[in-house]
This record gives C-alpha cells, sequence and structure tokens, in this order.
C-alpha cells in the first residue's frame, strides 16, 4: 500500500543544533521519524509553523486517489499558517518522497499557543472536519496531550502516548536545546527544540506498531 503522511516540522526531517542559523537548528529532509515505522512507499508533505489548515488544503488540492490512506501527525494545534502558494522543497530517500514547505511561502503565521482565539480554533476544526469527511482512510497521532478540541469523527486516533510531551521532551538526548530571545517554546529564553535523530527513532517505534495494527483493518 501506498501511504500518505502529513506533519508539521515535528516530519520535517531530524534537527541539529547550529549556532549559526538564526533559528538555532538546521533540518536533514532525508530522515524523519517515518524511517524508523518499518514501512515503504510513503510520500511526506511538512509545513513548518503548520497544522490542520494546510493539511485540508494540500488534501483539497492533490489527487488523493493514488494512496491508500493517510497518516496524520498532530501539531502543536489550533495553528494559522498562511501561503502565498504551496512550493516545497524536495528530497527522496530509502523509498519515501519528502516534500517540505518553503519558508518563502508563508505570509501569516500564527503558532503560539498564547496567541490562540476562537476563531484560529474554528478554522482548526472545520480543517479536521473537512479531512474527516475524505472517502480515505485516515489515521492520526497526538504529539501534545489530547486537550479535546476536536471531533475527529471517521479519523481513526492511534493508540500512541502523546510523543512530544511524554517522550521527546524529558529525554534531553531526544531533543536540541537552544537559547533564544523569542521561540515557540521559550521558557526563560531556554527552548526545547525538535527532535534529534534518536527522538526520531523513538517517534518511529511509538506509532509503529499502533499503525501496522490499524493498517491490517483498512
Amino acid at each position: 500500500m501506498k501511504g500518505l503522511i502529513l506533519g508539521c516540522s515535528i516530519s520535517a526531517g531530524t534537527h541539529k543544533l547550529d549556532h549559526s542559523n538564526p533559528l538555532g537548528e538546521v533540518v536533514d529532509n532525508q530522515i524523519g521519524w517515518y524511517n524508523f515505522l518499518g514501512i515503504s512507499n510513503l510520500v511526506v508533505y511538512s509545513f513548518p509553523g503548520g497544522g490542520y489548515l494546510n493539511y485540508a488544503t494540500l488534501l483539497d488540492k492533490i489527487n488523493i486517489s493514488k494512496f491508500d490512506y493517510i497518516l496524520l501527525q498532530e501539531s502543536f494545534e489550533p495553528r494559522f499558517l498562511l501561503t502565498n502558494n504551496d512550493d516545497f522543497n524536495y528530497t527522496k530517500a530509502n523509498d519515501i518522497d519528502h516534500y517540505t514547505l518553503k519558508d518563502s511561502c508563508k505570509t501569516i503565521s500564527i503558532r503560539s499557543e498564547k496567541e490562540t482565539t476562537d476563531n484560529q480554533l474554528s478554522f482548526a476544526r472545520f480543517a479536521v472536519a473537512y479531512i474527516s469527511s475524505i472517502n480515505k482512510p485516515c489515521a492520526m497521532f497526538h504529539c501534545r496531550r489530547d486537550t479535546n478540541q476536536f471531533n475527529y469523527g471517521n479519523i481513526k486516533v492511534l493508540d500512541v502516548k502523546p510523543s512530544i510531551d511524554e517522550v521527546i521532551y524529558k529525554n534531553p538526548n531526544y531533543h536540541n536545546e537552544m537559547y533564544m530571545e523569542l521561540g515557540p517554546w521559550q521558557q526563560g529564553g531556554q527552548i526545547i527544540g525538535h527532535p534529534t535523530l534518536e527522538g526520531n527513532k523513538a517517534i518511529g517505534e511509538l506509532v509503529s506498531k499502533p499503525l501496522q495494527e490499524w493498517l491490517k483493518t483498512i
């Protein structure tokens, strides 16, 4: 079967510290948590700073008939990322086609939980409802603890421990730690960054078994 994976920067690849980069990290797009699922024939779209609104927009544009199932990596919702177009960087490695949204496409980005508004949550809920209505087997897993913001409808919620809160953030080998003046995860200037290679392995191992069990049912 051919799978389509949609995610945010957590799905962009393996992040490494780089103090010369204004963001504090650089990313290797050729290897991410999906490389450790034990599943091949995958296409990945990652939207750094994005979420359900971007996933729904993409699904409305592409031909999903060539995919047998969809897997969603839930982001730090609700997020509001608008783009002037969808232009992606492309890499291929280990039978995985990976498309990462270019920063040059972004026009408006609201992703801090402190900036969340009721309208922003409504947009995300509309996006989830649209995805649920698509005639294609679809599953998701939580990166953060479930806050009961969404009715997932026909989207299968995989029984996966919240990978970011419960695994990645609790093990210093699984994430980058940076100091920046501002950032989406700022705590006194100390920011917990994205998953390392070991962190991506941990996410892949968490998701692999529940995903493969679900795939047997579709």
